[in-house]
């Protein structure tokens, strides 16, 4: 939706339609295994791609029109999806585990958000 007069897209207005996203895709330099440092990655990194409808045209299990659209709350689907499967996985090998299978699963920034919202604080001036 348009807000009127600002020509900002406004993604608030209940689940937007990906058509109103502003990109077509991404493309995202990673660093390759042992090869960590910023010089390294510009010179040997490997260059990820992400499209908007990826998932639609049979590329991939995850696209921009689901990570940039409102989603669970416990975390993307697929995501959660890999996480659960991963702890099933790992509580059938280690014996005398099997507590994990009932485990709910959550993904969240936890570390990365608190550090975050602390520097949030810390930045605000102090109140008088």
């Amino acid at each position: 939706m348009l807000i009127s007069g600002t020509g900002i897209i406004s993604l608030g207005g209940g689940l937007p339609s990906s058509e109103y996203f502003p990109f077509e895709h991404f493309d995202v330099k990673f660093p390759t295994v042992g090869h960590f440092s910023e010089a390294e990655t510009k010179t040997s990194g490997k260059i990820m791609h992400i499209g908007k409808h990826d998932v639609k045209e049979g590329r991939s299990a995850y696209d921009l029109s689901i990570a940039l659209n409102y989603g669970q709350s416990s975390g993307a689907a697929q995501m959660v999806r890999w996480v659960t499967e991963h702890t099933e996985a790992c509580s059938l090998l280690t014996a005398g585990r099997p507590h994990l299978l009932t485990w709910a699963r959550l993904c969240t920034t936890r570390h990365t958000g608190i550090g975050n919202a602390r520097s949030r604080r810390a930045a605000r001036p102090p109140s008088t």
